[in-house]
């Protein structure tokens, strides 16, 4: 994967969530907390009893989108998740996310259950209106 100009990397690191989506026989969405690995992937903590994780056990092709403050910039996206399992034998996932945004930590102590979720990013696409970037191109 290409290095993400300036304007996506600013989304995927400052911006708390993300909303995901996949079609086919069961299709879904959601919004999610999300934090980037070292590696590019899209980390999230996920219900293991979800209708998301269940639909994702039969397609799991996902579209993603991270929306900035203001409606001038968003980055979009296409990829592959996969249910990595318990979300308690990941903390460096963990560490990130709360680093990233601190309220997530009572969704991840009181929630019983978590799973983790990887989205392996195949596909970006960025509008960027400040610099004439629309309709969105593929970074």
């Amino acid at each position: 994967m290409p290095e993400l100009p300036a304007a996506a990397l600013t989304l995927l690191e400052t911006r708390p969530t993300y909303a995901v989506a996949s079609a086919g026989e069961h299709p879904w969405v959601a919004t999610m907390y999300f934090w980037r690995n070292p590696e590019g992937d899209l980390m999230s903590a996920i219900k293991s009893d979800s209708l998301t994780l269940a639909a994702l056990s039969t397609n799991d092709e996902v579209a993603f989108a991270v929306n900035g403050p203001n409606p001038d910039v968003f980055l979009q996206g296409l990829g592959r998740a996969r249910d990595l399992g318990p979300f308690e034998n990941f903390p460096e996932v963990r560490r990130g996310l709360i680093d990233k945004e601190a309220s997530i930590q009572k969704f991840l102590d009181h929630v019983p259950k978590l799973h983790l979720l990887r989205i392996h990013p195949t596909d970006y696409y960025l509008t960027d209106h400040r610099q004439k970037i629309s309709p969105r191109r593929k970074i």
